[in-house]
């Protein structure tokens, strides 16, 4: 499996987030601790966005689910902050990234929220 960690599957993400979500070329993105393959990006204007890679051991259909709860949510005027999905260039809610060995990840961009 290929690592993650290595600079070669960051770099390719970095080319992912510019291209599917038109993100500036010169972002940063640095591994968020834990068990779980969430990454920190910082777009170099202030703005830091969380991204998020699960492999096939999550459906799309619960991304969408879990979409659709936190939408619900946000709607109820419930006072506690989530983070929101940012939708690809295409409006769709994740896209998907191959690594070299041919991993298939389901990648979302949210919001990032500090502590969550």
């Amino acid at each position: 499996m290929t690592s993650i960690h290595s600079d070669q599957p960051i770099t390719q993400l970095a080319k992912l987030c510019n291209l599917e979500y038109e993100l500036p070329k010169d972002l940063s993105i640095s591994r968020l601790p834990g068990e779980n393959l969430n990454f920190q990006i910082n777009t170099g204007d202030g703005k830091w966005l969380a991204l998020k890679l699960v492999g096939s051991e999550i459906t799309s259909a619960l991304i969408q689910l879990e979409h659709l709860i936190v939408d619900h949510l946000l709607t109820q005027g419930i006072e506690v902050s989530f983070p929101q999905i940012i939708p690809t260039k295409h409006g769709d809610i994740y896209t998907v990234f191959n690594t070299p060995d041919n991993i298939q990840y389901q990648v979302r961009l949210l919001e990032f929220l500090e502590g969550t």
